[in-house]
Formats: structure tokens, sequence, C-alpha cells
């Protein structure tokens, strides 16, 4: 059921309908293909997982923990503003670590951006 490559959309609508057991194992799988939003499966992908934000949550501390840049941003971008309050309260401490990272390089600034962005759309 899973994506097989950055262009395979073809189980999304099973995947929806998976039971929450069924689905948690492949939540971690799931969250690598927004690792980048431009692959054309991102999108339906996120529709899954923000159906299921129990399951996807406790995995994004350590999205956010991770060196990968890139997803940080499309994580914080795209997921955590459609957390519930709750959730997003929970994250609150990590978004702030990461608007204060000290970095000039492009990527480093990338995140330190949207973090703002996310701190602003979700707690603002």
């Amino acid at each position: 059921m899973l994506p097989k490559d950055k262009f395979d959309d073809s189980n999304i609508e099973k995947l929806k309908n998976l039971s929450d057991g069924e689905l948690e194992p492949l939540i971690p799988e799931l969250l690598t293909w927004l690792q980048d939003y431009n692959w054309p499966v991102a999108e339906g992908v996120l529709r899954v997982l923000t159906t299921r934000e129990n399951l996807v949550f406790p995995h994004i501390e350590e999205i956010l923990e991770s060196d990968d840049l890139m997803w940080k941003i499309w994580i914080m971008d795209l997921l955590i503003p459609q957390f519930s309050h709750e959730h997003k309260l929970e994250l609150k401490e990590r978004i702030e670590e990461l608007m204060t990272l000290s970095g000039t390089d492009e990527d480093t600034q990338a995140v330190i951006g949207f973090a703002k962005a996310c701190y602003e759309k979700c707690f603002v």
C-alpha cells in the first residue's frame, strides 16, 4: 500500500480507508514522503496523514530533531498548522527553539523563517 516512488499515488484512497491499527505501522514511512512536498505523491500522503493526527503526532518531535532541514520545513509549513491546539502546544517549545537556531547559511535561515511562520500560524 505504500507508495513505490514519488509518482505513485495509486493507493492513497486505500490508505485513507485503513483502520488506525492497520495504518499505524505505515506512518513513519508515509512521513518520509513529506521530505519534499514537490514530489507528486506528497499531496495525497498529506491528506492521509492529516486525518490521523493522533497516529502522526508521536513522530513529529523526532523529525523536528533530525538533521533533515527540508523535512522540518515541510512539516512546519504543512502538517503542524493543521494539528489540534493541544498538539500544537506540545510542540511550541521545539518550534521556539528552531526560531532561535544560530547559523547564517541559507538552509538554517530557511528553517528559522518557517519556524517563525509556523509559530505565527499556530500561536498568534
